[in-house]
């Protein structure tokens, strides 16, 4: 029997793209998934739409939330109820297209060292008319595997997420060590995509595909997760861009010393571009965090990790 796939949809107000979303997991050509909705709506709006669903599609599986569990509460509350061996988050306005889950499930089938699979994806507008195609370092014409370390070397090293948004990504439950939002002792929200990304690759294999199977879509009104968070004079995602380099480091996730060294690099000219561009922003009032420094002194200091690899 082909292995369960469980397609999360975590989704608040959004009834109208809500439906688009789910009419495009229903229209998968892999025949063995469930649905899990958790509805974080502060209406009945989303659940109407659900309703209408429910008698002919009984692999959908929807929960109205009692309180507002943002936006990491309710990802992982999906990701408890999952019972698939492969897992793919689907936003409430984004778009799969209809073979995207047994492309992926194929890959994935083809060596149990792969963790996740992943692809280029469409920018859409709110009409559904594509803007545009993301791009990625790793896609070159034809479809990538390789070692989680050269994508945690290229997505950390220059702190840009070439994984994807979750709404591209297939992956191995099992593979998953802790919940989303966390890794190690870190909490993670503007950059818990890419936390959940280096959880996963932190062993094994990926896989990029070179065809796009997934639909982002820019719309007015939209949130994420780095607007349910005050950011005030503090550069979003300031601290969590050392979090993640530190984790590398105590790990030794990097390739190389000369890997990591050079992400150190190229996240103090990535923070110096952006608190210049802060800083002039507020007119010099700006707060650092106080963790900071220490984050930065023990990410360097993480270096003597590698020297036995010259």
């Amino acid at each position: 029997m082909k292995p369960l796939v469980s397609i999360l949809m975590p989704t608040r107000n959004r009834p109208v793209f809500f439906k688009k979303a789910l009419e495009s997991a229903l229209a998968q050509t892999y025949d063995n998934i469930e649905i899990i909705i958790c509805d974080n709506s502060d209406n009945d709006e989303t659940k109407q739409v659900v309703e209408m669903y429910l008698p002919t599609y009984s692999f959908i599986h929807y929960e109205k939330n009692e309180t507002d569990l943002k936006y990491i509460g309710n990802m992982n509350k999906c990701l408890s109820l999952a019972n698939g061996e492969f897992v793919n988050y689907l936003f409430d306005d984004d778009l799969i297209a209809p073979t995207k889950i047994e492309v992926m499930v194929n890959h994935l089938l083809v060596d149990e060292d792969i963790q996740l699979v992943s692809s280029p994806f469409y920018f859409i507008n709110e009409h559904d008319e594509v803007l545009g195609i993301n791009q990625s370092v790793f896609r070159s014409g034809e479809n990538w595997i390789g070692s989680g370390q050269v994508m945690i070397d290229q997505m950390v090293g220059h702190i840009c997420n070439y994984v994807g948004v979750p709404t591209t990504v297939l992956f191995r439950k099992s593979a998953l060590k802790q919940p989303f939002g966390k890794y190690h002792e870190f909490e993670f929200i503007f950059a818990s995509d890419m936390a959940l990304w280096l959880d996963l690759l932190s062993t094994g294999k990926c896989v990029y595909l070179d065809d796009p199977l997934s639909y982002y879509r820019f719309h007015q009104g939209q949130t994420t997760a780095e607007d349910e968070k005050s950011w005030g004079k503090v550069m979003p995602g300031f601290i969590e861009g050392v979090q993640l380099v530190v984790i590398v480091g105590r790990e030794k996730l990097a390739q190389s010393k000369e890997h990591y060294v050079l992400m150190l690099a190229n996240l103090l000219k990535h923070y110096e571009e952006k608190l210049l561009q802060l800083t002039n922003q507020h007119h010099n009032d700006v707060e650092i965090p106080n963790e900071l420094g220490k984050l930065i002194h023990e990410a360097f200091d993480c270096i003597k990790n590698y020297e036995n690899e010259g």
